[in-house]
C-alpha cells in the first residue's frame, strides 16, 4: 500500500515526516510477506522515526535492511547508506534509488 507514497517526496518537514512513516510501514509489509512467503524473519530495525538532524543511524539500519531483504530476495542493491537529505538533488536520487528497489522485492513477493 505505501509504496506510492515513498517514490517521490516534497520538500518540506511535514512532508519529509510522512514519507518516513510511509516508508516504514512499507518496508513491514515487505518483511511479512518475505516471512509468509519464504519462511524467513528478518529482523526490523529502529528506521522510523528518523531523526533528520543526525540521519545516520537511520541510514545505517536502513541498509542493513536492505542488505538482508535483497539477499532473500536475489535482488541486486545500491549503496543506501550515505545522502544529504537537505541537498535537493541528492536527496530525490537517493528516494528514486530507494523506490527502486522496494519496487523490485513487491514485484518478487507478488505484493
Amino acid at each position: 500500500m505505501p509504496l506510492p507514497f515513498i517514490v517521490a517526496i516534497n520538500p518540506g518537514d511535514d512532508e519529509l515526516n510522512q514519507w518516513a512513516f510511509n516508508h516504514w510501514q512499507d518496508h513491514l509489509e515487505i518483511l511479512q510477506a518475505i516471512r509468509k512467503q519464504r519462511g524467513v524473519n528478518l529482523e526490523s530495525l529502529a528506521i522510523w522515526p528518523i531523526n533528520w538532524n543526525d540521519p545516520k543511524n537511520f541510514l545505517e539500519a536502513h541498509q542493513v535492511m536492505h542488505n538482508d531483504m535483497n539477499g532473500v530476495l536475489r535482488l541486486v542493491g545500491d549503496d543506501l547508506s550515505v545522502v544529504n537529505f537537505v541537498n535537493d538533488d541528492q536527496r530525490n536520487a537517493w528516494i528514486y534509488l530507494n523506490g527502486q528497489e522496494h519496487r523490485a522485492a513487491r514485484g518478487v513477493l507478488a505484493i
